[in-house]
């Protein structure tokens, strides 16, 4: 027995009726499933790293990293390296700071024993962007040894560059 649909206010019954039923119902669900289809399409598309306007200071940060870090690299898209970087300029970190941040790192390049160290095997070297700037305390564990490093670059100018005597001097101790 076949399901009749007829008209509530005049009882006329068409014989179509039910197949255009199913027809509108299956329609409905092809439109629902492409609408959802489009939706994750757009997303897709606004999440991509090239969409996004800071795409080009993230990709100086990268240029940076690579001459310094990484001369070898082929892709500085691969492995996840602009989306951390453009998370943290999201966050509110300046190219400037991203890439001191970076250059901190150059003083202690290896990972030993869960702690940075100037000295270890090229097996321990962790320096790879997508790691470097995976959290902002990532970037500003960088910049604390960016600080470090060039405090210590500050009394090794000062050793250097001074001279006892005109040291003395310049402190009034005579010589």
């Amino acid at each position: 027995m076949s399901e009749v649909i007829a008209c509530l206010e005049c009882g006329a019954v068409h014989p179509e009726a039910m197949r255009l039923v199913e027809e509108n119902e299956g329609l409905k669900h092809l439109v629902a499933s492409q609408a959802g289809q489009i939706k994750r399409l757009s997303g897709q598309q606004a999440k991509a790293p090239e969409a996004d306007p800071l795409y080009p200071i993230a990709m100086e940060v990268l240029e940076a990293w690579k001459e310094k870090h990484s001369p070898g690299t082929r892709s500085l898209t691969g492995g996840g390296r602009p989306e951390a970087v453009l998370a943290r300029l999201h966050e509110g970190y300046t190219k400037e700071q991203l890439i001191v941040s970076m250059l901190g790192y150059t003083s202690k390049p290896f990972l030993r024993y869960g702690r940075r160290s100037a000295t270890g095997k090229e097996a321990d070297r962790e320096i790879d962007a997508a790691r470097l700037f995976a959290s902002a305390d990532m970037v500003d564990r960088g910049l604390r040894l960016a600080a470090e490093a060039g405090q210590e670059m500050v009394a090794v100018d000062l050793a250097k560059l001074t001279p006892v005597g005109r040291l003395h001097r310049q402190l009034g101790l005579g010589l």
